[in-house]
């Protein structure tokens, strides 16, 4: 890094970054921003940054940042005041200690530790397990995050990071569905009704709906927050800045598509991510079928929604992906999709699919 940001001629990784089209992520303390490699380095020992003291800075009124959260990279950029930026990285903080399954002492711990009982949890988790029970009787449980016991079963009982040899499985039970899960808003209390509840994906998807929509409430004029993935902008209609690329299963250094959004959510899930190996050799993913207790088989390699709101975009991911359902399906649920199957066919509603041919 020091040979980088010096534009050292003895940095011996800069070719090969330069070769492989890197780009640099510019951070100071207020703002940030990503520039590819080949404007950062402006000839020996010579930067832009060393040339232009406000790079950091991005064009136009837009300020940006990233930092590491809810397992993932968390990529946050608004039209707006950079103090900002502050609220938004200790408001995924606060959501990742309320949510995350891997801290034990986190609401969701807590729930899963009791959960024939009512417990006292905040709003932001009354929220998520709400939003959660929804998906599950929308998508007639192919969302499902009551599939936790089967995950801890399969060996994801920790961090992902921490999944670093091989894991034994034990008898998994199938998932027991949300139908008992009990909301009281009034108490201020959560009844899983015996469930364990893994709030995986639909957690980032609505942290990414959260964060957004008070940034703009907090002054922003237009908000977009990226969650690991999960993808909420809130702006104008008008506001045509925001492009968005959704990623190719089988290629993740190039898009399917490419388009501009003025408000709404993508959410995007594939197979090729989170995987490891049992101790008998074989390869399991962390897309569980409720009905099975085992990993989904799945007809497509990995599949993009577009969607109003981010939780509701991750869910339909699922229905997809885990239920079996066509991608293209999902237009009579006011969302659209697309996909790649494993052969490396593409699949989706028709706006993306005709997205995509005017594009070619």
């Amino acid at each position: 890094a020091g040979n980088l940001s010096t534009a050292s001629p003895a940095g011996d990784s800069i070719p090969a970054l330069w070769t492989l089209e890197a780009t640099v992520d510019l951070q100071s303390a207020e703002a940030g921003r990503s520039l590819p490699l080949t404007d950062f380095l402006t000839g020996a020992r010579r930067t832009a940054g060393g040339e232009e003291p406000d790079v950091v800075s991005p064009p136009d009124t837009l300020v940006a940042t990233r930092f590491p959260a809810m397992g993932g990279i968390a990529s946050v950029t608004l039209d707006g005041p950079a103090e900002l930026l502050g609220y938004a990285r200790c408001r995924l903080a606060d959501l990742e200690q309320k949510w995350s399954r891997f801290r034990p002492e986190s609401e969701i711990s807590r729930l899963n530790e009791r959960r024939n009982d009512p417990i006292p949890v905040s709003q932001d988790t009354r929220l998520l397990v709400r939003c959660s029970a929804t998906a599950w009787t929308e998508t007639g449980g192919a969302f499902d995050p009551s599939v936790l016991d089967s995950l801890v079963a399969w060996g994801y009982s920790a961090d992902f990071t921490a999944l670093d040899r091989p894991v034994e499985p034990v008898p998994s039970p199938t998932a027991v569905g949300l139908s008992e899960v009990r909301v009281d808003d009034s108490a201020g209390t959560v009844d899983l009704g015996g469930a364990g509840f893994d709030p995986g994906g639909i957690g980032k998807g609505l942290a990414a709906d959260l964060v957004a929509t008070e940034l703009v409430s907090e002054g922003a004029d237009a908000a977009l927050v990226d969650v690991a993935g999960d993808l909420r902008v809130v702006a104008p209609p008008d506001d045509d800045r925001w492009v968005v690329g959704l990623e190719d299963p089988c290629d993740p250094s190039a898009d399917l598509v490419l388009m501009r959004l003025a408000g709404g959510a993508i959410a995007t899930s594939s197979t090729r991510r989170r995987r490891w190996t049992t101790a008998q050799g074989r390869t399991v993913h962390h897309l569980h079928d409720p009905r099975s207790g085992s990993h989904a088989s799945t007809a497509l390699r990995g599949v993009s929604v577009l969607a109003g709101e981010g939780w509701w975009a991750e869910a339909l991911t699922k229905y997809i992906l885990v239920g079996g359902v066509p991608a293209s399906d999902v237009g009579l649920l006011g969302a659209s999709a697309i996909g790649r199957t494993h052969d490396g066919a593409v699949v989706g509603t028709d706006d993306l699919l005709d997205l995509r041919s005017e594009a070619a």
